[in-house]
């Protein structure tokens, strides 16, 4: 049989790569097609990280962020999602995560947010408006904790402003008690003195940490820094068409060697029962 009918697996061989191409030039076709729009980010970080797992992990929080309910409700009313694709908020964060993705950037401190919509205009404008809810959800929420410990510490300074004014008197008192000429120290100036120049250190410390806390919150306005902006993409990542036609035509390839099998035995056969009825 082989013998006879080997010319099969040359015509198969032929035809079943077009055939896959044509099948996977179809695929292709039919399919949506996706178009991805990237930025570049860093994340502004005031507390140095103790070490390099802290630090890790610390990226991994702010990616969770970055599609948090939060900034997504964010870019839904930024963009008017819910008029655009007419779905309650809950989908529209589900359909929103699935489009947008989150990265680390290997051996950087930098996050990489991709969006992959069939809009290239909307997909990136979705990248750019989930950057930005982010970094107005952060600019908030380290603006709040900053007023909340700004507070605090100008009460510290006030406080201490008063304990400092009154060791100040006691120190100007026991002073003046021994001001004339050859009078021994008088009894405490000693203590009073330590005492009141540690307080007025400690409101020194107190006064440069307010310092310190007012550039942190100058910095704060700019909790996120964008490298790379997104723009609108022009070629679709998905279809890959290349991939389709190439899986095509290895799969139409395979699939017309494993049919010529079956084919080659039905001519066999087809020529065995004719010499039969001729004989």
């Amino acid at each position: 049989m082989f013998k006879r009918y080997w010319w099969i697996f040359l015509i198969m061989v032929v035809i079943g790569p077009f055939v896959g191409l044509f099948c996977g030039g179809v695929v292709s076709y039919i399919q949506p097609k996706l178009y991805e729009s990237s930025a570049t980010i860093q994340i502004q970080s005031y507390v140095p990280a103790a070490s390099h797992q802290s630090a890790e992990r610390g990226i991994a929080t702010q990616i969770e962020l970055l599609t948090s309910d939060t900034v997504l409700r964010g870019v839904s009313e930024k963009l008017d999602l819910a008029q655009i694709w007419a779905l309650p908020q809950h989908e529209l964060n589900a359909k929103l995560r699935r489009s947008i993705s989150v990265k680390s950037i290997t051996g950087t401190d930098l996050l990489q947010v991709s969006s992959r919509l069939p809009d290239p205009e909307l997909c990136k404008k979705l990248t750019e408006t989930t950057v930005e809810a982010y970094s107005d959800m952060r600019k908030q929420a380290l603006s709040e904790r900053h007023e909340a410990s700004r507070a605090e510490l100008r009460d510290a300074i006030h406080r201490q402003e008063d304990s400092v004014e009154e060791k100040r008197k006691v120190l100007t008192r026991l002073q003046s008690t021994g001001d004339s000429v050859g009078a021994p120290e008088p009894l405490g100036f000693a203590d009073a003195r330590a005492d009141f120049e540690t307080s007025q250190r400690l409101l020194e410390q107190l006064k440069v940490r307010e310092i310190g806390q007012q550039m942190e919150q100058r910095l704060a306005e700019k909790p996120v820094i964008v490298h790379s902006s997104p723009i609108i993409p022009h070629i679709p990542v998905s279809p890959q068409v290349p991939l389709n036609l190439a899986l095509g035509a290895v799969c139409g390839l395979l699939a017309g060697l494993i049919l010529a099998l079956p084919l080659m035995a039905l001519l066999n056969r087809r020529a065995s029962r004719r010499a039969a009825l001729t004989s």
